[in-house]
């Protein structure tokens, strides 16, 4: 059981939640976060989905349930509605409780797809405004999902490559 987590903000990336955690942890070596966070130090979460949910639900104690981190804090909300019902049945259980291998392909995104963005981006006035707010600050949904425009859709201001 984890002695403490970084609650995620609303509409926060899981990603954005693990990198604060590991930031917090103080661990050095990125291996035990994965540990600690998924069970295995050869997990590698993914930006968009996620997987190993149901081992990161239970080093919680129950206070989050895969469901709600899936639906609240990951993209596939926006993927969903152009699935299949029986697909986005096996994509939940996937992204609950296996490596998440071949989730993106189950998603029908493949490598080297348009649009696809390198990097992850992030606006500097929400940045900051964030800072101001919360005193850190973090990845929100919306960011990632602008695929191929990197304009901020809250201040019409270019995202800049974070680094």
């Amino acid at each position: 059981m984890l002695s403490f987590f970084t609650d995620p903000y609303p509409d926060e990336l899981l990603y954005s939640v693990f990198a604060r955690y590991h930031f917090y942890s103080g661990n050095i070596d990125l291996k035990d976060t994965l540990t600690e966070l998924f069970g295995a130090n050869s997990a590698l979460p993914s930006f968009e989905i996620g997987s190993h949910l149901g081992f990161l639900c239970n080093a919680l104690g129950g206070s989050y349930s895969p469901e709600r981190l899936i639906h609240e804090h990951t993209l596939f909300p926006l993927y969903a509605p152009f699935l299949p019902d029986n697909r986005k049945g096996e994509l939940l259980k996937e992204i609950t409780s296996s490596d998440g291998k071949g989730i993106y392909t189950k998603l029908g995104i493949v490598a080297g797809s348009i649009c696809k963005k390198d990097s992850i981006y992030y606006c500097s006035a929400c940045a900051r405004a964030e800072m101001e707010r919360l005193g850190e600050a973090y990845v929100q949904r919306g960011a990632p999902a602008s695929r191929c425009v990197n304009v901020s859709t809250s201040w019409a201001i270019f995202e800049k490559v974070y680094s």
